[in-house]
């Protein structure tokens, strides 16, 4: 007879990550001392979940927690700030025709994957000798209009990123259906990151949770535990660093 089919989708059953060819190589190491979460006031009550949580476990971790609301703030720390851990908890728009053009809503203003260049971010740092910091980003960005998105909307953000930025890992969100278990999602996996879980294990296990969430929320239908898609050395472990130190 037919073999039966794996219900588990690879994601699942694997600890899978993704690189893109053209980038420089996913960073080998993740040095723990700042985390910003670029997050614009909100009319979404798991938006602030999602901030009080990462908060919280930045706090429990002994790391330094920045919050940026504007887009002037983001684009001063992409100039000459420094983060660790990147992580985004806004708005987005995806157009499907046009990668280049998502974009991602910050109050009242706009960012496009265009804008992102190759003097911010993992570049900060090179001129003065230091080791340069390639961070972490983590692009949770919900889009209301947009159900069953394909990969096109977040393959600028992950092109513009990795390979103008040289950010050492990115993962983003393809489609959103759930604002609640996209939050439960960031901290199921920051918690296991943050306890020493290799990036790709903390992502599956992420995963797992979320979609027992699923139940035990009445949403059998959601996917959004299918929906992260992570770039990185699947290898990596966090190196809790006190501030001050490193660098």
């Amino acid at each position: 007879g037919m073999p039966d089919s794996d219900p588990l989708h690879f994601c699942e059953r694997f600890a899978l990550t993704r690189w893109l060819s053209d980038a420089p190589g996913p960073s080998a190491d993740l040095p723990l001392r700042k985390i910003v979460v670029v997050a614009p006031p909100s009319n979404l009550a798991y938006v602030q979940a999602e901030v009080d949580a990462l908060r919280a476990l930045a706090a429990r971790a002994g790391l330094a927690c920045e919050m940026i609301q504007t887009k002037a703030e983001l684009v001063q720390l992409l100039r000459q700030g420094e983060a660790d851990v990147l992580h985004f908890a806004c708005h987005g728009k995806f157009d499907l025709q046009e990668a280049q053009s998502s974009l991602i809503v910050l109050g009242n203003e706009t960012m496009e994957a265009s804008e992102i260049v190759g003097s911010w971010i993992g570049w900060n740092g090179r001129q003065g000798g230091r080791k340069p910091v390639r961070p972490l980003v983590f692009l949770n960005v919900c889009d209301s209009a947009q159900v069953g998105l394909g990969l096109t909307g977040l393959d600028g953000w992950a092109e513009r990123f990795l390979t103008d930025a040289d950010a050492g890992f990115f993962i983003g969100s393809i489609w959103k259906t759930n604002d609640e278990l996209a939050c439960e999602f960031a901290r199921g996996f920051y918690d296991r990151l943050f306890a020493g879980t290799p990036v790709a294990e903390a992502l599956r296990q992420a995963r797992e949770t979320v979609k027992e969430e699923r139940v035990r929320r009445k949403k059998p239908g959601d996917a959004t535990y299918l929906t992260y898609s992570v770039f990185a050395n699947p290898q990596v472990t966090v190196s809790v660093l006190p501030r001050g130190e490193g660098g």
